[in-house]
């Protein structure tokens, strides 16, 4: 196969790969989830794909008009990917953190009752962080270490 016959395979190939992909963009779209339980509405993303209207790219060198379909649908595959991303997980974070029937709730829950049953104490705000300190510290009288 000759060198020219072989960029032109290579041409076509990569031109193939790009129509598959330049039919559209890639979009974010929010959606609310409602989480009555914890009486929060918050909002998710998905990822869609969006047709792109007609783009004459007639009359330009044949390398860029692929490099040009395959790039602006990966790009924008990336940002809004990156954006869908970074807002699933707030979100996750936010039901986590407010709703009772949460994993993380129901975890920490657990952790706190067996460190109760086994004569620990919790330490809830930094009030009890020093009253604890204060109880607990050498030289205070009343302190265990006396």
């Amino acid at each position: 196969m000759s060198h020219s016959t072989h960029d032109l395979i290579r041409l076509l190939a990569a031109g193939s790969l790009g129509l598959l992909l330049t039919g559209c963009v890639f979009l974010p779209r929010e959606a609310n989830d409602d989480h009555p339980q914890c009486n929060m509405v918050t909002g998710s993303y998905t990822l869609e794909a969006s047709p792109v209207g007609h783009v004459d790219l007639s009359g330009n060198d044949p390398r860029a008009i692929v490099a040009i379909l395959a790039l602006v649908p990966a790009g924008s595959l990336i940002v809004s990917g990156s954006i869908v991303a970074v807002n699933d997980t707030v979100h996750w974070i936010e039901y986590q953190g407010r709703c009772s029937d949460s994993e993380t709730h129901r975890a920490s829950t657990a952790l706190v009752n067996s460190a109760q049953v086994a004569g620990g104490h919790v330490l809830k705000t930094s009030a009890d962080v020093v009253a604890w300190i204060k109880r607990y510290s050498p030289g205070t009288v009343g302190s265990p270490a006396q």
